[in-house]
């Protein structure tokens, strides 16, 4: 008998809390796709494959392999990293899923699709997890700024279209009305209005209450710090500091630690731009032959 939507999404949600737990990881803390995957026995590798999204190969040596398009946005190698780790799981076999820029308009509705779309969504952004950082900052999402979902999106490392739609679809926290609301302030525009210029570049939005995961850019990516942060390492610069605020740049790979006065501190760790490689490798600092 064929599954509803409904009845997939509960299937995919249920599964992902099941992954979670068998991986030892607590439901409230926000993790790294990639850095999960190759946790539960999955090489993630990234790979310079424009015309895809991403691929799982099943039947790889010496064990199962998620490849990621390398020439994508930040969120979407995420998603797209979740998405073939679904398919990992559910043992879908190998997948080979192309780029595709708008999913839900594009092709018709494929059920082990949306499984594996929602199984990513859900085991990135568990409600457990959404509403302990949203309560953290004592943010109700349906009356908060639109920068500052943009801020909690950046924590949890996904894109701020994917992580309105899985507030509305599957959290089911905020109502269509407030997800088109907030889904008309594009990404560009939040970063300008949160930079206070126009910023092209992926900013990253860090917090005191960011704890238990680490801030993971490329080079040229911005973070956007407490107005006291200071900057250990070299692999990133402060080029803005202000009462109200303090900018760090990556400019190489490596990691950097920042912290302040009172005790708080996490780490930015930096990978190349578009970095094609293993993913447990893609922090490692250039070397001069290099």
């Amino acid at each position: 008998m064929t599954q509803s939507r409904k009845q997939l999404a509960q299937q995919a949600i249920a599964q992902a809390m099941k992954t979670r737990r068998a991986a030892g990881v607590a439901f409230h803390a926000p993790i790294s796709i990639f850095d999960f995957a190759e946790k539960v026995g999955v090489s993630v590798r990234f790979a310079d494959i424009p015309s895809m999204e991403g691929v799982y190969q099943a039947d790889a040596k010496p064990q199962p392999t998620i490849i990621v398009s390398s020439s994508r946005p930040a969120g979407r190698k995420a998603l797209t990293c979740g998405h073939e780790l679904g398919h990992h799981v559910f043992g879908h076999g190998t997948q080979w899923d192309e780029l595709v820029e708008n999913r839900s308009q594009a092709r018709r509705f494929e059920p082990d699709e949306f499984l594996v779309d929602v199984f990513s969504s859900a085991i990135q952004m568990p409600k457990l997890a959404v509403s302990h950082e949203l309560s953290k900052r004592s943010l109700d999402p349906r009356i908060c700024r639109h920068e500052e979902i943009y801020a909690i999106s950046t924590l949890f490392g996904v894109s701020y279209g994917g992580f309105v739609t899985h507030m509305e679809h599957t959290l089911g926290i905020i109502d269509m009305g407030r997800a088109s609301e907030l889904t008309k302030s594009q990404p560009k525009h939040l970063r300008e209005s949160l930079f206070g210029k126009p910023c092209p570049q992926n900013l990253i939005v860090v917090d005191t209450h960011w704890d238990e995961k680490c801030a993971d850019i490329e080079v040229g990516d911005s973070v956007l710090l407490p107005p006291n942060a200071t900057l250990e390492g070299t692999s990133a610069e402060v080029t803005d500091q202000t009462n109200s605020r303090t900018v760090i740049t990556a400019v190489t790979s490596g990691i950097c630690k920042v912290s302040t006065t009172d005790g708080w501190a996490t780490f930015v760790r930096i990978s190349r731009k578009n970095y094609v490689g293993r993913a447990p490798y893609r922090f490692d600092e250039e070397t001069e032959d290099e």
